[in-house]
C-alpha cells in the first residue's frame, strides 16, 4: 500500500472520529444549557476540535442539534424494526421495545433533558425530516390502532395515579412550611394560581415573560429535574428567580422577597 493511500485512510478515520466527538460534546452542551444558550465554541472545545471542523461536518448549530436527536431515534428505530420483525407474542414485543428504549436512553443520559425541553417549548428547532423520523419510529413501527378520546383519558388517569418515588425528608421542615405559605399566598408568590392541584399545574398555556406562551409544567419532582426553564437558563432553582431568566414578576411575585424567603420557597419546591 502506498504512503499516499495510508495517509488518506488516516485522514478519513480522523474525520469520522472528530464527528463522533462533536456529537458527544454537543449532546452534553445542549442537555446542560438548552438550544438557545448552547455555544458552538464550547462544543468545539469540549470535543477538542476547532470550530471549523464542526461546521465542516454539520454546517450549523441547528444541524448538529438535530443530528444529536436523530442519532438516538435512528438507533431506537433499528431495534424497533428488529423486534417487530422477530418472533414472539405482542406482549413479548412490547416488553422488548420498552427494554430497548430504556437501554438506549440510559446510554444517552442527556437525551431526556433535550427532548423534554424541546417538547415543552413546542419543538421550535425540529425540522420536517426529524418530525418524520420520530413519527416513523415512535408511531409507525410499534404502534397499535389510534386510541379513542375516552381511552386516552383513561390511560392518563391511570398514569396520574401511579405512586411517586419516595423522597427523603427535608433537612429543614420549618423552611418548607414557610415556603409553602409563600407559594400559596395570592398577594406574594402567587405560584399556586398556575401550579395547582395534585399535579401542580393547571395545564394552561401562559406567557410569563420568558419569550412567549408555554404550557404550565407540573412541579412534581422539580427539585431533581434541572436545568430549569424552557431554555435551560437556570442551572439551579435559585437561578430561576433571576429576572433575566425567570421572567420577573409576571412569573410569580417574587421581586419583593428577601433572600431568606427565596430560600424558603426553594425548600418547598424541592419537597414537591
Amino acid at each position: 500500500m502506498s504512503t499516499r493511500k495510508r495517509a488518506g485512510g488516516r485522514k478519513r478515520g480522523a474525520a469520522r472520529d472528530s464527528r463522533g466527538a462533536i456529537l458527544r460534546a454537543a449532546a452534553i452542551e445542549f442537555s446542560e444549557r438548552g438550544y438557545d444558550a448552547a455555544g458552538t465554541d464550547r462544543i468545539a472545545t469540549r470535543a477538542r476540535v476547532n470550530k471549523a471542523m464542526l461546521y465542516y461536518h454539520f454546517g450549523s448549530k441547528r444541524e448538529v442539534y438535530l443530528e444529536v436527536v436523530r442519532e438516538m431515534v435512528r438507533t431506537v428505530g433499528s431495534r424497533a424494526r428488529a423486534i417487530a420483525d422477530g418472533p414472539g407474542t405482542a406482549q413479548d414485543k412490547l416488553d422488548a421495545w420498552v427494554a430497548a428504549l430504556i437501554e438506549e436512553a440510559a446510554a444517552r443520559p442527556w437525551f431526556a433533558s433535550i427532548m423534554l425541553r424541546e417538547v415543552a417549548s413546542g419543538a421550535p428547532h425540529f425540522d420536517v425530516h426529524t418530525f418524520q423520523l420520530m413519527n416513523d419510529v415512535f408511531v409507525g413501527r410499534m404502534s397499535g390502532p389510534t386510541l379513542a378520546t375516552d381511552q386516552i383519558d383513561t390511560l392518563l388517569s391511570w398514569i396520574d395515579k401511579q405512586p411517586r418515588v419516595p423522597r427523603a425528608a427535608h433537612a429543614n421542615p420549618a423552611a418548607v412550611e414557610r415556603g409553602r405559605a409563600l407559594f400559596n399566598d395570592a398577594t406574594r408568590g402567587a405560584c399556586a394560581s398556575c401550579h395547582s392541584g395534585t399535579g401542580f399545574t393547571n395545564n394552561a398555556t401562559v406567557d410569563v415573560g420568558t419569550g412567549r406562551a408555554f404550557q404550565v409544567p407540573s412541579l412534581v419532582g422539580i427539585g431533581s429535574r434541572g436545568p430549569f426553564m424552557h431554555n435551560g437558563c437556570a442551572k439551579t432553582l435559585a437561578g430561576r428567580f433571576d429576572a433575566a431568566c425567570g421572567g420577573g414578576d409576571r412569573h410569580g411575585r417574587t421581586s419583593g422577597m428577601a433572600p431568606d424567603e427565596i430560600n424558603d420557597l426553594i425548600s418547598y419546591l424541592q419537597s414537591i
